[in-house]
């Protein structure tokens, strides 16, 4: 016969029954822990609600940073034809002793170069005797440490003047398609070959030097040179004209590439200048934009600045050159009202 098992005894719910009130320990432990997990999680909200309000503060100030202005530091050079005036600027200089060379009319078959003192004062033009002599289709110029001046044409002729813009002497280099010319710390004559994709040096009478840059021959890879500039502490500055956007190449005193890096948004064209100051940065006209002068750090090619103007109220639109004069740091930019002399705000 089949012994039948007891029924377990059911367990006891731990389950309050509807209406029954909650146990001492229940009412001890619930509130306290639903506290601690709403003051966590209202911790964090303030804690992202902090970040994402000095995340602002610190946008806000890197965004009013980028854009400043120049303080102009002198009468402005005035457009016009008349000596004394200037227009159409194809490359502006400074030397050591603060004075400005203006060269321009490269539409007329002969160019005109004016010096002008640290005050924006005329003092001289420059007169060819010989036929050698006349600045027809000049490209680029630059001064060297003594005040010298040396004046690059597209034929591969450079002429030589000296400070008061009395002719010296003209030497014919062999360059493909030449750019821009630059006169390094060492007194050597540095030509951007955009049709050979390098950067070819040759000493003030001339003669071969050395070049660099030359696609495959690892020594920099320069590809479309269009601009050159040297900075105070003795760097040379590239400028390449790319398809995707422009690129500035940095290169020691030996020659040897430092650093590159590309000018994000910034329309290529002929008037685009580049150059340095004394300082480490990197100025350039954005002739074909709405960015005025665009300020970079030569060291890691970041951009710093700005410039649409300068506190005085002149507004650089479509500013057609810039001169950086790497002896003194003083700015030159060429826009509507002509040639204005600048100097960088306090704290930039």
């Amino acid at each position: 016969m089949a012994v039948k098992k007891k029924a377990a005894p059911k367990r006891a719910s731990r389950k309050a029954a509807p209406g029954a009130a909650p146990s001492a320990k229940a009412v001890a432990a619930s509130p306290a822990k639903k506290g601690r997990g709403g003051l966590v999680v209202t911790l964090i909200l303030v804690a992202a609600l902090v970040a994402l309000g000095f995340q602002a503060v610190y946008m806000a100030r890197a965004k009013a940073a980028m854009k400043y202005d120049f303080v102009r530091a002198g009468a402005i050079i005035s457009q016009g034809l008349a000596d004394g005036q200037a227009t159409g600027a194809t490359a502006v200089v400074g030397d050591a002793d603060g004075n400005i060379f203006f060269l321009d009319g490269q539409d007329r078959p002969e160019m005109r170069l004016q010096k002008f003192d640290k005050n924006e004062k005329f003092l001289a033009k420059y007169k060819p005797v010989h036929a050698e002599q006349v600045l027809g289709r000049a490209v680029d110029m630059d001064v060297d440490a003594d005040g010298n001046l040396y004046v690059l044409k597209n034929d591969g002729t450079i002429l030589e003047l000296d400070n008061d813009l009395k002719f010296r002497s003209a030497v014919s280099v062999k360059v493909t398609e030449p750019n821009a010319l630059a006169v390094g710390p060492d007194g050597h004559l540095y030509v951007a070959s955009r049709g050979a994709n390098k950067v070819q040096v040759f000493g003030a009478d001339g003669s071969v030097v050395t070049e660099f840059g030359a696609a495959g021959t690892h020594s920099g890879d320069i590809a479309s040179p269009v601009r050159l500039c040297f900075s105070g502490a003795g760097e040379l500055a590239v400028l390449e004209d790319l398809p995707d956007a422009p690129r500035v190449k940095v290169f020691d005193k030996s020659l040897k590439e430092e650093r590159s890096f590309r000018l994000l948004g910034l329309h290529m064209c002929p008037p685009l200048r580049i150059a340095a100051d004394n300082r480490g940065r990197l100025f350039l006209n954005d002739s074909a934009g709405d960015s005025g002068i665009r300020v970079y750090n030569l060291d890691n090619g970041k951009q710093t600045g700005q410039v649409l103007g300068t506190a005085q109220g002149d507004l650089f639109v479509s500013p057609g050159s810039l001169c950086v004069n790497r002896f003194t740091g003083t700015i030159f930019v060429h826009t509507i009202p002509g040639l204005i002399p600048c100097v960088m705000p306090v704290g930039h």
